[in-house]
């Protein structure tokens, strides 16, 4: 697993998500992502989010190859803290080929949206053929940008004015830049909750300093594992800003 996990999905190390040493991984760039593609579009029932979101998981557990969703262990701490936040907003950093675009927008109430930002062409028209597949596209708006460039512009090209909930799980070095770009452009508000995956493995420890130093932040670490992988321990930080003006 690579610090870079992404915005290279069609080129980056292979990994397998299981011990078993025995399955192929593919090594021609894009070939797993095809696959997967190929499996839910193949398995899952059009229209129904949590069948698709199986067999995601499904597919990544026996396939042999690593797939970077934030899967179904820690996307119940997702689900958790989109549950308790009831965002109207949301923006993820990150999208990769969909699977927490469709798990969040399968949550959000009918006058909610979620801005999902991926940087990587390849990865992105994926994700939009699985969320065309679950009926969500009027849910969610797939940006195919770094977000260096993104974040400035989210009000004045996409008319978000502030994050009720944003998603981290992008290049791992790009969480701390990232996340102080958000609060130069003052996107974030009184009660805003930040989820930041991947924070123990691969791991973004100046990001975790930044924001358990904050003190505007209020930070909670919930511990679980490698997605798909239980053997690897990682965490989600889960970080609320408590400032009303700023």
């Amino acid at each position: 697993y690579q610090r870079r996990v992404r915005g290279d999905c069609s080129n980056h190390t292979k990994m397998s998500s299981t011990s078993n040493d025995d399955k192929p991984v593919h090594s021609v760039p894009g070939q797993r992502e095809r696959d997967l593609l190929a499996y839910v579009m193949s398995t899952s029932r059009e229209g129904d989010p949590q069948n698709i979101l199986d067999a995601y998981d499904k597919y990544a557990r026996t396939s042999g190859n690593f797939y970077m969703n934030v899967g179904d262990d820690k996307g119940k701490i997702l689900d958790s803290a989109l549950k308790a936040r009831n965002p109207k907003v949301v923006v993820e950093f990150g999208g990769y080929l969909g699977y927490s675009a469709i798990r969040i927008a399968s949550q959000l109430p009918a006058a909610a949206h979620l801005y999902s930002i991926e940087y990587d062409p390849f990865c992105a028209s994926i994700a939009q053929k699985i969320l065309n597949h679950a009926k969500l596209s009027s849910k969610v708006t797939l940006i195919v940008q770094e977000t260096k460039i993104v974040i400035p512009k989210l009000s004045s090209d996409f008319g978000v004015k502030s994050i009720d909930l944003l998603f981290i799980d992008h290049w791992k070095e790009l969480y701390l830049p990232d996340i102080q770009l958000v609060l130069q452009n003052k996107l974030l508000k009184k009660g805003s909750v930040v989820v930041a995956d991947n924070v123990i493995y691969p791991g973004a420890p100046d990001y975790l300093e930044f924001v358990r130093n904050h003190p505007h932040f209020t930070n909670t670490t919930h511990h679980s594992h490698l997605e798909y992988n239980p053997d690897v321990p990682d965490a989600v930080e889960i970080s609320t800003w408590t400032l009303d003006d700023y």
